[in-house]
């Protein structure tokens, strides 16, 4: 029997954002929902329009998961602009690949290794 991932997320309400800390060892399809449906209704909550969504998990959904949920996510949170953070070089293809794929289907997505740069892009033109 396979143990359900745990994440440990928290938020921080800052001038402009919403920052997101996603922290777990392991990650499945139904945990990325979970967690992206606690940001969405956090975000709907505070009527945030920004994200910077800080993820340290060190591994990723196989490829066509992590597309379509990230796709789900988008469905969850139109108008909302994300920037996501990568902490892990071992995901960054899949991460970057899946990013660059749902921007060119119109999606606010910023791609980052770093949460500086991230806020950067994040509050460019606000």
């Amino acid at each position: 029997m396979n143990a359900i991932p745990h994440y440990d997320l928290t938020f921080d309400k800052r001038p402009h954002y919403l920052y997101v800390s996603i922290k777990a060892e392991a990650i499945d399809r139904h945990m990325a929902l979970d967690y992206f449906a606690e940001i969405a209704h956090r975000c709907a909550g505070i009527r945030c329009k920004r994200i910077l969504l800080d993820r340290d998990i060190p591994v990723a959904l196989p490829n066509g998961d992590l597309r379509q949920t990230l796709k789900e996510y988008v469905e969850m949170s139109k108008g909302v602009k994300i920037a996501f953070v990568n902490r892990h070089q071992a995901i960054d293809k899949a991460w970057k690949s899946a990013i660059d794929h749902l921007k060119k289907q119109g999606a606010d997505f910023g791609y980052f290794h770093d949460s500086k740069m991230a806020e950067k892009w994040l509050l460019r033109n606000h």
